[in-house]
């Protein structure tokens, strides 16, 4: 979504939301993946005698997912949004205004 500046072409702003609600699937799809898993998936993580607050290891995944899901899905949409609008706002390129008549 970064204008990589003068040295590489700038991609159209449909490719950039593409490209941004593409990333935000697969942290969805991660996310998903760790609420869904019936165990904990990393099992040096789950041997630990003690975690932060006394929650099992499965707990502490699915908070994480929630957190992965829910405010990391924020800023993609904001994002997603603002190339949507610069996508959707008019062209003002020097070229692109009219000629003003003279006398």
């Amino acid at each position: 979504m970064i204008d990589p500046g003068p040295l590489r072409p700038r991609l159209v702003w449909p490719v950039r939301i593409a490209y941004t609600a593409s990333a935000m699937v697969v942290g969805w799809i991660l996310a998903i993946a760790l609420v869904i898993v019936p165990h904990a998936i990393y099992g040096f993580y789950a041997a630990l005698p003690s975690r932060p607050g006394g929650i099992s290891a499965l707990t502490d995944q699915q908070i994480a997912a929630g957190v992965m899901w829910v405010p990391g899905s924020l800023a993609y949409t904001i994002t997603f949004l603002i190339g949507f609008y610069r996508w959707l706002e008019p062209d003002r390129s020097p070229g692109s205004t009219p000629a003003a008549f003279t006398t």
